[in-house]
């Protein structure tokens, strides 16, 4: 009997094409799971490797072992009189049909299901916490050119002129609450903070900035009663878009600064419903103390960046600290309080806090606020951002990757999370997705968006 007879005979090419065929199953599915738990990227080349190992010695076994009513005998312990290797061959020829049948699943379904909606890009919604409507946002990667916005810094016009704190608060919050928008960019707080008290045209100030609107204000306190007055100036040609002066108790103040926000968000035309508007640009705290308390911590961290003062940095954490104990459900004072420990933990740090913690005790920390941010973030993309960042602090950089994909899916304009996902890629040595982030940069480039602040 030739070699190839009997390689026939003892189902040798039987059971390789059966586990090419399980190989090939087990190596997709092993692609769409790690990517979706974040594995590390050797796990993915672990299993080729094992794979690759066990073809040989699948071969080895099928040459030397026979499977028969009794179990797997020895080759040379079969009783070839019964006539075995046909009803095992049949069971292969059984067991490969079956397998080829999942391959031709997998493949339709990858084809016609998978595939259509990766092309045509997914749309995500925005969850609010409240059931309020979700609304769709852009796809990674189809960015449409921008409304362009600057906040500068609004005036103390308060008789006793100690009220900055609070105008400074009011304005950077309502900054980074139209920024949570999609549709809309919003000039970093350093950028815009920089014409303080200037006397330069806002026309002028929109064209250095790189704008086409530009909201002012200013705010006056006299014992409990706010007044607070904001003007949408658009800087080609200076028009007053909209223009309002509130006149509160100074326990509105979060329904006023919630009100600003979405007047604004509403005169500059966002593709957002109404409702799904106004659950975006919440508060996210209905506490008026642990309200003015984050607002004062807003302002000392602005000014610490500014002036580089890790005291200040530490002033506004305290308030941040104020802020979430109370309100445990105030999911941006918890976020604002990790970002402070997450600065800590950086190397830039090391031997130059004057904390005396341990980096254990300080990722603790982190750990504990982050947690609370997501356990209490008002919709799904907060929470990502929040997960993304986490992540980034375990190093968890295939999840860092995919967070923040979803993330510019539903805020193209974002460079924070842009930079995220370039590290995380650089991180991992993922060329693919370094010129992904590359091209996104890019794009954002030929529309103006500045990357940098």
């Amino acid at each position: 009997m030739s070699l190839f007879q009997e390689l026939k005979r003892r189902n040798v090419f039987r059971v390789a094409l059966a586990y090419g065929v399980v190989a090939w199953l087990a190596v997709q599915i092993a692609d769409v799971m790690i990517d979706n738990i974040g594995a590390p990227d050797w796990l993915f080349q672990t299993i080729l490797l094992v794979l690759a190992i066990g073809f040989p010695i699948a071969l080895v076994l099928a040459w030397a072992f026979e499977l028969t009513p009794e179990g797997i005998k020895r080759e040379d312990e079969v009783d070839r009189t019964k006539s075995i290797t046909p009803q095992t061959g049949r069971r292969l020829d059984r067991g490969i049909i079956i397998l080829l049948a999942l391959v031709v699943g997998w493949f339709l379904v990858d084809e016609f299901i998978v595939e259509p909606r990766q092309a045509a890009g997914p749309e995500r919604a925005v969850e609010a916490r409240d059931g309020s409507a979700p609304a769709i946002v852009s796809s990674y990667g189809d960015i449409a050119p921008p409304k362009t916005i600057a906040v500068l810094p609004f005036a103390d016009l308060s008789q006793s002129q100690d009220q900055a704190w609070f105008a400074d608060g009011l304005a950077e919050e309502i900054l980074n609450t139209l920024a949570r928008t999609p549709d809309l960019l919003v000039t970093s707080r350093t950028a815009a903070f920089a014409y303080r008290d200037s006397t330069t045209p806002l026309v002028e100030i929109a064209d250095e900035l790189g704008v086409d609107h530009i909201l002012e204000g200013s705010v006056r306190r006299a014992g409990n009663r706010l007044r607070v007055s904001a003007q949408l100036i658009r800087a080609e040609d200076g028009f007053q878009l909209w223009s309002q002066t509130y006149d509160r108790d100074e326990q509105d103040v979060i329904a006023l600064q919630e009100a600003l926000a979405v007047a604004i968000a509403t005169a500059l035309e966002t593709t957002m419903d109404p409702e799904a508007l106004e659950a975006m640009l919440s508060a996210g705290t209905r506490n008026v103390e642990a309200y003015q308390a984050y607002l004062a911590g807003t302002a000392l961290r602005g000014r610490a960046f500014v002036e580089a003062d890790f005291k200040l940095s530490r002033d506004a954490y305290d308030a941040f600290e104020q802020a979430r104990t109370l309100d445990p459900n105030f999911s941006a004072a918890h976020a604002e309080a990790a970002s402070y420990w997450r600065f800590e933990l950086t190397i830039s740090r090391r031997g130059q806090s004057r904390i005396d913690l341990d980096l254990d005790e300080k990722m603790a920390r982190f750990r504990e606020r982050i947690g609370a941010a997501i356990e209490t973030a008002p919709n799904a993309i907060d929470r990502q951002r929040h997960e993304m960042l986490l992540a980034t602090a375990q190093f968890r950089v295939r999840d860092v990757i995919q967070l923040a994909r979803n993330l510019l899916e539903a805020r193209p304009y974002d460079t924070d999370v842009l930079e995220e996902l370039y590290n995380a890629a650089a991180w991992a040595s993922d060329r693919e997705v370094m010129a992904e982030a590359n091209e996104h940069a890019l794009r954002m480039d030929e529309l103006g968006v500045p990357l940098a602040a």
